[in-house]
């Protein structure tokens, strides 16, 4: 069982919202908070430069020392006297109590070198100045930019880089005897007012957080309907493998009844020499469309192995039909095709979902080891006897055995078309000879590869003609071919060793078939069913 397609798209959504909703949160928190600082205190700095006689008596003071200290800033900067310069800034720090530190930067060279030096007051109560190397590209700032441009620059109140305070800057450019602007010069001037007042700020800024509140309180609520709906989807995953369990435990069973129809006690004839059974069912699901099945009546045995396509529940009803038909009919008529044909024509009956059997029927003589068959669609069985058994059959030699595919006539599956002509063919098989039949979940067995493993792999795993030792050669063949793989399709084998208590008989040559409806009907019945597959 699936979740619904509705179901899936809701929860989706709503994860979907909800991360979007708690990023949303997150991006607002950080830029209100920071917007709002910025804001208050530019506009508190703002407020307080204009508002108070002080401030603007300490800005006509700083503009004032600075005027006085350019020229010589000037004249040392002409004549590269570095160390005289420095003096100079150190002197003018002592001199001017209102200003913590001065700047002087040059402009970027032809070379695009930059020399920027800040000299500035650490510790308010000592006279002691520290001078700092200035390692940020300040060419790129505007009070840098803004002194060039101008005769002087009052820069927006800013938190120092080299010291825990809020302050503004003056800048002024510093000219050659040309009139060219090389460098620019800076007084920092401490806003103590304005930083009391930002300490402030904070203590107020719950009212601020007020949106954010709200947001996260959404987030929460969002929050806890999703868990209510994972829990939802925990108890409906819950149910849905209780009823998973509920129909494993029935397809188990139905499994135990499919294989209780099957014959599964080997040897299923231990009083009798004459003939050695040995098969195996292996469904690639619980139930499969694979079955085999054999009986003895009146000293000859009735034996068929069938393949219903497709796979799971709809081919394992049709499988039971068929063995149950195939009984019925084997306790009655003892003609191979004449069964084929009866069973073609109830499976074929109400055929709706176009589903059909490929199937082999055999009556063998266990007297003579004369074989009487009747093939419908199936894979040609593998008839494996010792070398020296003197068997007519032309084959591969291989481990003292020889193997060749018994000949079949291409008969139509049963089920495909109800009124199909099925021909039987006739030989017989020589003492100590094995008849091997399988579906083709054998010869089609898949590796990671998709390499199937074939007729000719088949016919060299043989290394025995003793049924049961065959068989389980056969399936170690297929796991170790395919590994770890899936088992693609149903496996079935049956292996049946006929030893004669007669001498047998020289093979007779084949009985004409049955008379036919001519050789251009069945030509067109033919053509008529390579259409109906292939749709």
């Amino acid at each position: 069982m699936r979740m619904p397609r509705l179901t899936k798209l809701s929860s989706t959504i709503v994860l979907i919202v909800a991360a979007l909703l708690l990023e949303l949160t997150t991006a607002v928190q950080y830029y209100s908070t920071r917007q709002g600082i910025n804001r208050q205190v530019k506009e508190t700095a703002q407020r307080e430069l204009s508002a108070t006689q002080q401030t603007a008596q300490i800005k006509q003071t700083v503009e004032t020392a600075m005027g006085r200290l350019l020229p010589q800033i000037e004249r040392l900067t002409y004549l590269h006297k570095t160390d005289s310069l420095r003096m100079l800034i150190r002197q003018a720090l002592v001199r001017e109590p209102n200003i913590v530190g001065i700047d002087y930067c040059h402009v970027v060279g032809a070379d695009g070198a930059r020399e920027g030096i800040y000299i500035f007051k650490p510790d308010e109560e000592k006279e002691e100045l520290t001078e700092q190397v200035i390692d940020f590209d300040y060419t790129k700032r505007s009070w840098y930019s803004e002194a060039l441009s101008t005769d002087g620059y009052w820069s927006e109140p800013y938190m120092s880089r080299y010291k825990v305070l809020l302050m503004c800057t003056y800048s002024l450019p510093v000219c050659n005897p040309q009139g060219e602007r090389v460098a620019v010069l800076g007084a920092d001037l401490p806003m103590r007012e304005l930083s009391i007042l930002t300490s402030q700020l904070y203590e107020h800024q719950e009212r601020s957080l007020l949106p954010i509140i709200l947001l996260h309180i959404t987030g929460l609520l969002l929050l806890a309907f999703i868990i209510q709906r994972a829990i939802h989807h925990v108890r409906k995953l819950q149910a849905i493998n209780a009823d998973k369990e509920r129909i494993e435990g029935e397809l188990n069973i139905a499994r135990g009844i499919q294989q209780a129809m099957l014959p599964k006690i080997f040897p299923p004839f231990p009083d009798r020499q004459d003939v050695d059974i040995y098969a195996q069912l292996t469904p690639a699901r619980e139930v499969g469309g694979d079955f085999y099945d054999f009986l003895i009546r009146d000293q000859e045995l009735f034996f068929c192995i069938g393949d219903v396509s497709g796979k799971g529940v709809p081919a394992a009803l049709v499988m039971a039909v068929a063995r149950s038909t195939f009984r019925m009919l084997s306790s009655q008529e003892s003609r191979p095709e004449q069964i084929v044909s009866a069973m073609n024509a109830t499976m074929a009956q109400d055929n709706d979902y176009n589903m059909f059997i490929t199937l082999f029927v055999g009556v063998l003589n266990l007297s003579t080891g004369h074989l009487r068959y009747c093939n419908a669609g199936h894979k040609a069985p593998l008839l494996i006897h010792p070398s020296a058994s003197g068997n007519e059959h032309n084959g591969n030699e291989h481990n003292g055995l020889t193997t060749a595919f018994l000949p079949i006539d291409n008969n139509l599956p049963v089920g495909a078309m109800p009124d199909w002509p099925y021909t039987v063919q006739e030989t017989t098989i020589a003492p100590q000879t094995t008849l091997f039949l399988y579906t083709d979940g054998l010869t089609e067995a898949e590796a990671k590869t998709h390499q199937q493993l074939g007729r000719q792999r088949m016919t060299e795993a043989v290394i025995s003609a003793q049924p049961k030792r065959l068989i389980e050669d056969m399936t170690n063949t297929v796991h170790q071919f395919i590994g770890g793989y899936e088992q693609s399709d149903d496996l079935t084998m049956l292996a049946i060793s006929c030893n004669p208590s007669l001498k047998p008989l020289p093979n007779p040559e084949p009985l004409p078939n049955p008379p036919r409806r001519g050789g251009d009907e069945r030509l067109e019945r033919c053509e008529r069913w390579k259409k109906y597959n292939s749709t």
